[in-house]
């Protein structure tokens, strides 16, 4: 496995120089998120090309950075048509420019009904009119995909319409395509309900899914108290009372979660994520505790 991290954290630098900072903190690869402008690089969809595409990506290639995936996220039933509209021919500009993008892996969610947010939770989401809904605007960029030899990695979350692990095996059964994988991040699964059981929920969770992973995140999840409130106002939903922080804040079991993606998939990227630029050697150094023995590329 190799250790990566989230364009985010250096969102605030110019694209060159957060290349350098990545390198210079010792990463090996990052997820490019162009959901974000840097102050001298606009990612708007209107402005991303292969020119656009080929120069950011040398900036982290020239540094010794893997791109080991570009973030695609969509909300793919979102309820406001010239939205959705919007976002799906992003989506397209940018499977069409992934490889330019010097990475072959296009991640995204599924979506959500609720309108104040693409992370919230509606209660139609749970209906097989959500379900058909997001295969009716996915399914289309499938065979795009093959063509253009890039895979669509799918980050299931538990407030969206592909929210566990049945429906993400249902999703592999009926979109049966090599162009799709998986995001392996245990932490979207997890409400009050099920966080009590991690460790099973782990290891149940890899043997149904660990070998479409395609790229791993690294975040934490943690039950707020009552003083806490919830974090996402209006969201409801199978989230409320739990907050995802940087891996190491919470209550991830980060030993059990390496140990069983390092079986799954030891050449696998693992990105840090939900951090800032201060955090990063408290992560990085807890991370590395938990990290397997066994793997050579052990930060």
């Amino acid at each position: 496995m190799k250790l990566g991290i989230s364009t985010v954290v250096y969102i605030q630098y110019p694209l060159a120089e957060a290349a350098q900072r990545i390198a210079d903190h010792g990463f090996k690869a990052v997820h490019l998120n162009v959901n974000y402008d840097h102050p001298d690089t606009s990612f708007s969809t209107g402005r991303i090309d292969a020119s656009v595409a080929k120069q950011t990506a040398e900036h982290f290639l020239s540094s010794g950075t893997e791109i080991a995936s570009l973030a695609g996220y969509v909300n793919f039933i979102d309820l406001d048509v010239s939205r959705r509209r919007a976002q799906l021919e992003r989506f397209r500009v940018l499977l069409q420019h992934c490889r330019d993008f010097g990475t072959t892996v296009l991640a995204t969610g599924t979506g959500t009904l609720n309108p104040l947010s693409p992370w919230a939770y509606d209660p139609g989401n749970r209906t097989e009119e959500s379900w058909q809904a997001f295969k009716d605007a996915f399914c289309p960029f499938v065979p795009i995909a093959e063509d253009v030899g890039v895979t669509i990695a799918i980050e299931p979350f538990v407030q969206h319409v592909v929210y566990d692990i049945a429906t993400v095996e249902r999703l592999f059964t009926e979109v049966d395509s090599p162009a799709v994988k998986l995001v392996m991040d245990p932490s979207n699964y997890f409400s009050r309900e099920n966080i009590d059981e991690m460790d099973s929920f782990l290891r149940e969770l890899f043997q149904s899914l660990g070998s479409r992973t395609v790229v791993a995140h690294a975040k934490d999840v943690q039950v707020l108290g009552p003083q806490d409130g919830n974090l996402k106002p209006g969201s409801g939903g199978p989230e409320v009372g739990l907050m995802h922080p940087a891996a190491g804040s919470g209550c991830m079991n980060y030993p059990e979660y390496l140990s069983l993606l390092h079986q799954a998939k030891p050449d696998v990227r693992l990105v840090l994520e939900h951090l800032w630029e201060s955090d990063i050697d408290r992560a990085r150094e807890y991370i590395s505790h938990a990290w397997p023995d066994t793997d050579p590329e052990k930060p």
